[in-house]
């Protein structure tokens, strides 16, 4: 009896560990149409010159330099016992919060745009970090062959 307890509990945790993988490569692919809007939006709407597109498309993107850091932290600070689930969640509540903020904003400046962006690319970078984290321990803890890790992520 408490084999099976045990079993269940594994089999959610699991279910649970899939579930939060899945949901985070569809946000990491995802996010790119909202980025096709923002450029017809910053070069159409306001008007925004071609070379300071791209320099404000690459300082958004800084975000993504720390994900080292990140992913130290996110392996040093657990929150509430969890290393990992809490910094997807977190992540993906900054990129919903800046992409809601950008949509329903009817007058938004540039630097505050500038700064939602900013905000939006620091979630997906955290986002990024922790399930590549919680797929490479998956793949770990994987008894069969090194393909049980495409198999778990549902590249096969």
């Amino acid at each position: 009896m408490e084999k099976e307890r045990k079993m269940e509990g594994e089999r959610r945790v699991e279910a649970t560990r899939r579930w939060v993988i899945a949901v985070g490569f569809w946000v990491q692919g995802f996010r790119l149409f909202p980025w096709l809007g923002v450029n017809f939006f910053l070069k159409d709407g306001m008007g925004v010159a071609a070379s300071s597109l791209q320099i404000l498309q690459a300082s958004a993107n800084l975000p993504m330099v720390a994900k080292p850091l990140l992913g130290l932290l996110s392996d040093a600070v657990p929150i509430r016992g969890h290393r990992r689930l809490p910094y997807v969640a977190i992540g993906a509540l900054l990129q919903a919060i800046s992409w809601l903020a950008i949509a329903l904003w009817p007058a938004i400046s540039l630097p505050v745009l500038t700064i939602f962006l900013l905000l939006s690319n620091f979630g997906a970078s955290i986002c990024e970090v922790a399930n590549d984290a919680i797929v490479a321990e998956a793949g770990k803890q994987a008894t069969s062959s090194s393909g049980s890790v495409l198999h778990y992520c549902g590249y096969t």
